[in-house]
């Protein structure tokens, strides 16, 4: 079943790529859920973490079969103390095996939550590494992808530019 659907992801996209060469930004445009919406399934996603008081959390989408993402995980805990006042929360796709070894091998010690094939359509994330930057009530301030680190500083960043922009009556999301 899965070699089936990466077949077919693969077909789709190639097929995209193929009709959008003069324009080869536009997976990038379509990816992720609408800045100033509420990540879904908070209370669900989250239900099995104890989220701490925070003004952000940082939502990292990685893939144990991702170079980029394998390269993330070793400056997880890194990125955590850095952004220590967010909640950092990793979705990761892959298996159950490769999910294991790497929480054990990069030593992580933020929540990680299993990402699966059937939740693609709801948090509209299908490449990785990808981040999202939400308020701590769970309204998308910030997202994109993310190859490295400074990348995800990037998001988080503009995520907190965004905040203080609705705080202060600027410009909304």
């Amino acid at each position: 079943m899965r070699q089936l659907f990466l077949k077919l992801y693969r077909y789709v996209y190639f097929s995209k790529v193929q009709k959008n060469k003069a324009n080869p930004t536009f997976l990038l445009r379509d990816q992720g859920l609408a800045m100033g919406s509420r990540f879904p399934s908070m209370a669900e996603l989250f239900g099995q973490t104890r989220l701490k008081e925070n003004d952000g959390i940082i939502i990292l989408f990685l893939s144990t079969t991702c170079q980029a993402c394998i390269e993330i995980f070793s400056g997880i805990n890194n990125l955590s103390e850095r952004w220590s006042s967010k909640e950092v929360i990793l979705l990761i796709n892959g298996d159950d095996t490769e999910f294991r070894n790497i929480q054990r091998e990069n030593h992580i010690e933020v929540p990680m939550i299993k990402y699966e094939h059937t939740q693609f359509e709801l948090y509209k994330t299908t490449i990785f590494p990808f981040t999202y930057y939400l308020s701590h009530q769970g309204i998308i301030l910030a997202r994109g992808p993310a190859n490295y680190e400074a990348q995800i500083d990037v998001i988080v960043n503009k995520g907190i530019e965004n905040t203080q922009l609705t705080r202060t009556g600027g410009e909304n999301v």
